[in-house]
């Protein structure tokens, strides 16, 4: 039998034993000073066992449930763990960095907590653990762990688009547009039969391979979002249909350049390139800031959100109805989860309170503080501002004008371009129309704007100052 130890400092932590998988994972609470061969004392851990035993064969006769005591099982038959331990799991604190030199230098050590897949969080474990070889981290978006040179990896992927985006004056809008051009830019690839799901779904595994399916390009846009300061989360979807899941982006957009809030879907698995050296995606944007109602009606209704506890239209209503009261009593739990769900990410903090929830009242002013955010979450998830051609032809217009700067062979920045990725496409006419998407724009109303607003003479002067600075980088260069 092999053991993952998780050695439990400074906490009142019941010892315990469960069986993970191929191992029993054993739940050690310790002194950070002890030695490890004083934690693994079989003596002391038998008479945890018998301990734990009791407890629970009492819950059992208490209550009548069967609990599974596999792990404890095993411990008792042990005449020794070290020899056996996989890893140790061990929580980061001020006593870990010692006690990992002082007693683990010959198995794997996991470092519990989850940190961010950011520059901060990166340099902090650096500082920390950066000269222990054996040590694996978990971070957001991973599910399995990696060591501190994928760590690495993965934050100079990230931090090499934030610098990109960054380097001009975007507005919210135009970030988001430019780093889902970035991030839309590879060929869905699915793991092969005998490779990890991760492979092709962890954010450091699609980031350093070359497998990305739909969670891998959802998590990469998320983290790079994240860094931009746009608030936004992977959606997690269910197919009605098929059964399968999907993931996507929504993000809260506050735009005051475009006098645009409110909450807007992205998919750059569907809207990402069909293969190497296509660039047909970049004149399609139709899975680019849809509203709630538009991606429903692209996907024709067949996803069923996971993500949001069904917070829908219809449970929207039924809401604001059971608030008329003077209470919570008309709320249930899924109403009352759903309502936080979409608070803490809209505002960063739940709603209502369990405390709340539990005894079923609130003062009057509270009540009216609930009955206001719910109204205004409504609005900003079902009724916010449509991004109409023109708007989306502004947004497009300055963000591509900044992918030509920067990479200029691959984002072609003319009138045909644009065209193309504004203009509506004849073969979904009427389903456009239906929508009232931004993108139904006839090819009348695109060249009035564009000679309106002069844009064809200010997409000329930018690729002239953009020859002009390739000549001085070049002089630069030469030394001349």
């Amino acid at each position: 039998m092999k053991y993952i130890v998780n050695i439990i400092f400074n906490e009142e932590e019941i010892f315990d034993a469960t069986v993970v998988d191929d191992y029993v994972k054993v739940d050690i609470p310790s002194n950070p000073f002890d030695k490890i061969e004083d934690i693994l004392d079989m003596n002391i851990i038998r008479k945890k066992c018998l301990d734990r035993l009791m407890l629970c064969r009492q819950f059992e006769d208490d209550t009548g449930k069967k609990l599974d005591n596999r792990g404890l099982e095993a411990l008792l038959k042990e005449s020794s763990i070290i020899d056996n331990v996989n890893g140790y799991i061990l929580t980061d604190s001020v006593y870990t960095r010692d006690f990992i030199l002082n007693n683990i230098r010959d198995r794997y050590i996991y470092i519990s907590n989850r940190f961010g897949a950011n520059r901060k969080d990166f340099d902090f474990v650096k500082e920390r653990y950066g000269d222990i070889d054996n040590i694996r981290f978990y971070i957001e978006g991973n599910t399995l762990s990696i060591d501190i040179d994928e760590y690495r990896q993965t934050i100079e992927y990230i931090q090499g688009i934030i610098e990109l985006v960054s380097s001009h004056r975007l507005s919210p809008l135009e970030k988001m547009l430019y780093a889902y051009d970035i991030v839309r830019d590879r060929v869905y690839k699915l793991e092969s039969g005998d490779e990890s799901p991760y492979k092709s779904r962890d954010l450091t595994q699609v980031i350093v391979g070359d497998r990305i399916v739909c969670s891998g390009f959802s998590k990469i846009l998320g983290a790079v979002l994240t860094e931009l300061g746009i608030r936004n989360k992977v959606q997690l979807l269910r197919n009605n249909v098929e059964g399968n899941g999907h993931a996507r982006n929504v993000c809260y957009i506050r735009d005051d350049k475009y006098g645009v809030e409110g909450i807007y879907y992205m998919d750059a698995t569907f809207g990402s390139k069909k293969s190497e050296g296509d660039d047909a995606y970049l004149k399609n944007y139709e899975y680019f800031a849809r509203s709630q109602m538009d991606m429903e009606l692209i996907t024709r209704g067949i996803y069923r959100d996971i993500s949001f506890g069904g917070f829908s239209r219809k449970m929207l209503e039924d809401i604001r109805e059971s608030l008329n009261s003077d209470s919570l009593r008309g709320l249930s739990l899924d109403m009352v989860r759903a309502i936080n769900g979409v608070a803490h990410f809209i505002d960063g903090k739940y709603l209502i309170a369990r405390v709340m929830y539990d005894c079923m009242r609130v003062n009057e002013e509270y009540m009216e503080y609930i009955r206001k955010c719910v109204k205004r979450y409504g609005e900003l998830m079902f009724d916010n501002t449509e991004i109409d051609g023109y708007m989306f032809l502004r947004i497009l217009y300055n963000t591509r004008k900044a992918e030509f700067y920067d990479i200029g062979g691959k984002y072609l920045y003319d009138g045909n371009d644009l065209i193309r990725a504004v203009v509506r496409k004849e073969e979904k006419k009427l389903e456009r129309s239906v929508m009232g998407f931004r993108i139904g724009m006839d090819e009348n109303s695109f060249i009035k704007v564009w000679h309106d607003d002069e844009m064809a003479k200010e997409i000329n002067r930018v690729k002239v100052c953009k020859v002009l600075r390739l000549g001085l980088n070049k002089k630069r260069e030469s030394g001349k």
